[in-house]
């Protein structure tokens, strides 16, 4: 998350952030450690890195919103082409090693 970003301090939740953006956060990975418990009621942080699943309009509502950095897209569901695996580091860092991610 960038250090301006409308989200910190947020829920996703009280972000509304499936609706706002077309994607759910499956993890939240924060100074080197993967966040457990329930995702929605997690206050997001500046340097947050967030791990979804995003519908095909996620891209546009993300370029649009400047919350946030798109690192990588991680994979494409072909039986579900409208989802899409992204990964999104909020302090646009490398997000080569997801192996922190192993948990989800």
């Amino acid at each position: 998350m960038s250090y301006n970003s409308t989200l910190i301090s947020k829920t996703a939740r009280e972000a509304n952030f499936r609706a706002k953006y077309d994607a759910a956060i499956i993890a939240i990975h924060r100074n080197g450690e993967h966040i457990s418990g329930k995702l929605g009621d997690m206050k997001l942080a500046a340097g947050d890195a967030l791990l979804l699943v995003a519908g095909q309009d996620f891209t546009q509502h993300a370029i649009d919103s400047h919350d946030f950095y798109i690192i990588s897209k991680i994979k494409e569901l072909k039986k579900t082409a409208f989802l899409q695996a992204v990964c999104v580091d909020w302090r646009y860092t490398n997000c080569d090693n997801l192996g922190s991610f192993r948990h989800c």
